[in-house]
């Protein structure tokens, strides 16, 4: 008698966080943030209304052995939060986040409208996963990263 396992596909979607060495990545919010943190305007160029799904890393780590313990079925799962922040929003967020007061500056460019936004119900129903942290408190984490390489 033989067991198959299943096989999962997980769909990640912007993840974000400090690398496992501790180090930043060359991301839009890792980039705003550094720019904030040296008193510059973050630049927001392109279609304005673009939004992404901005997911922590340690919720995606979450989601990870979530499906280890998951193995009977074979499922595609969208690892995110569920909520769209436009580029614009998540500039005013890292200023937030960094406790700057300085608002972006938006290039508007010509390119169409891209929002990804992961449908979650799947995860929570397969997996019971849910993201835990906000992206607010997610780049407050971030910013305390952030800080130490800007120094």
């Amino acid at each position: 008698n033989t067991t198959q396992m299943g096989i999962h596909i997980l769909r990640l979607f912007n993840v974000y966080g400090a690398a496992a060495d501790g180090s930043l990545r060359p991301t839009v919010e890792s980039i705003f943030l550094r720019q904030l943190l040296r008193g510059q305007q973050p630049v927001v160029r392109g279609n304005l209304a673009e939004g992404r799904d901005f997911v922590y890393v340690d919720d995606v780590l979450a989601a990870i052995d979530l499906t280890l313990m998951h193995q009977e079925h074979s499922h595609v799962i969208n690892i995110g939060t569920g909520v769209c922040t436009t580029m614009v929003d998540l500039a005013r967020q890292c200023a937030r986040a960094s406790g700057a007061t300085i608002e972006p500056i938006c290039e508007m460019g010509e390119q169409p409208v891209s929002r990804f936004c992961a449908a979650t119900e799947h995860a929570a129903h397969v997996l019971g996963f849910r993201a835990q942290i906000s992206l607010t408190d997610g780049l407050r984490l971030l910013v305390d990263r952030t800080k130490i390489q800007i120094q």
